[in-house]
């Protein structure tokens, strides 16, 4: 697994440093630890068969002949990162006391060392092999973002690498490092593809069904799709499922033609 990450850097950085650049970041080896994932905001470590360890990406601190740019990343992005931790850690708090069948069990939320959560087992073809498979995902992941949204959290990074499953096959929502109570932010900016949480500058229950209706797209299509704004008008790709009823809820569900979650499947 390779240790270094491509990162953007927003235009708050040090004014030597170009608008927008990319740049290499290596992740700190954990050598005592079995790493079993490196997501957007966390690394996980194997604790037992039943449990694992979340933690903010630990950086290889800079050289000490490195640049100032170069430092500035470091603590920058160890600060976000650690950031990211907390927010997740404060959903999962809350979640320890409102639990759901399809949203990850979290064991532990104490420790400083990070998050202790219930081990599940990744997306895969063999999981999933018919649509009527799929359909089950989706009623489960829905099911799991009602109960989100009926506490006024919106998950803000619904992915299939966001979904987990348990040994029933039942599919489990994971990762709320971005998730944020109703009315937040949504950034979009129009220099760069559209968010996965779509074009409104407010993040709501109706940003995590446009995101929903992506996912679907995806499993359906076996590639992501290619969504745009022209003229202030959201251009669609044309949705084959092979489902007329699956079809009508991606597009209904991207033109927020849904009042809540719960009239999706």
């Amino acid at each position: 697994m390779s240790h270094e990450l491509d990162s953007d850097v927003p235009s708050n950085v040090p004014s030597e440093t170009s608008i927008c650049e990319t740049y290499t970041v290596r992740l700190q080896p954990q050598h005592d630890l079995e790493i079993v994932g490196v997501g957007a905001s966390g690394q996980v470590y194997n604790v037992c068969d039943q449990i694992v360890l979340k933690t903010c990406r630990i950086f290889a601190p800079p050289s000490s002949d490195a640049s100032q740019r170069d430092h500035w990343h470091y603590a920058s992005d160890t600060l976000i990162h650690f950031n990211l931790l907390k927010e997740e850690r404060t959903v999962l708090k809350l979640l320890q006391t409102r639990p759901h069948p399809h949203i990850i069990d979290a064991i532990e939320t104490d420790h400083s060392e990070g998050l202790y959560l219930r081990k599940y087992r990744r997306l895969t073809a063999d999981i999933v092999p018919s649509q009527c498979h799929r359909i089950r995902v989706y009623r489960d992941i829905t099911d799991a973002l009602r109960h989100l949204h009926s506490l006024r959290i919106v998950h803000a990074d619904i992915r299939t690498d966001n979904i987990l499953f348990d040994d029933h096959d039942s599919a489990i929502l994971c990762d709320f490092s971005a998730a944020s109570t109703c009315g937040q932010d949504n950034l979009v900016f129009p220099h760069l593809p559209l968010p996965i949480n779509g074009p409104s500058p407010i993040l709501s229950e109706a940003s995590d069904m446009f995101a929903m209706a992506s996912l679907i797209f995806q499993m359906e299509h076996g590639a992501a799709p290619e969504l745009s704004i022209e003229n202030g008008t959201l251009v669609l790709p044309e949705i084959r499922s092979e489902n007329q009823g699956i079809d009508e809820v991606i597009q209904k569900a991207w033109l927020r033609q849904y009042s809540s979650t719960s009239e999706m499947l």
